[in-house]
């Protein structure tokens, strides 16, 4: 019952964040070649699910070499929290909840409307972002992620530079 009032808290403090700090992600993998779920299992502890959003180069529409990005989502955010036994926050809600928030709620098809640029800098900006996993459905109840944003290594605003190692 207690699990039950915190979820109804969490929804409506999320719900209030949701024009700024809090973003909503539909994840869809229809056999569309721009979206990529991998999932990396090191035991039931260390379970991580990477989702990639890939754009088309008529998409790319700033000077980024980028086109693609990650969200991750794990059992435990890193060594610290899984020592600590502190879980990355995701929680079960009726599925009316997509239809309910559609507005709110962003899809591949949206962030191609928007492109990459205007994409990777909501993402950057924003202090919660949230996934839904429409495979991960059952029973009417939908599992929402915290999930945190990986921008590739490529990506201008942190250079990879390669030094030679000399012994």
């Amino acid at each position: 019952m207690k699990l039950n009032y915190l979820i109804i808290g969490l929804f409506f403090c999320f719900k209030c964040y949701s024009q700024d700090n809090t973003i909503f992600i539909i994840f869809e993998d229809r056999n569309d070649l721009l979206v990529e779920k991998r999932i990396l299992n090191l035991g039931s502890e260390m379970k991580t699910i990477h989702y990639k959003y890939f754009f088309s180069s008529d998409k790319n529409d700033c000077e980024s070499k980028n086109d693609n990005f990650w969200l991750r989502f794990s059992k435990y955010d890193d060594f610290d929290k899984l020592n600590a036994k502190e879980e990355t926050l995701n929680f079960k809600i009726n599925k009316s909840f997509i239809k309910k928030n559609k507005k709110i709620l962003f899809s591949k098809k949206k962030f191609d409307n928007m492109g990459y640029c205007d994409t990777i800098e909501m993402l950057r900006k924003a202090q919660h972002i949230f996934l839904i996993d429409l495979e991960d459905i059952v029973n009417d109840k939908v599992t929402i992620k915290k999930v945190t944003l990986q921008e590739e290594l490529s990506s201008p605003e942190k250079p990879v530079e390669i030094k030679e190692i000399k012994n």
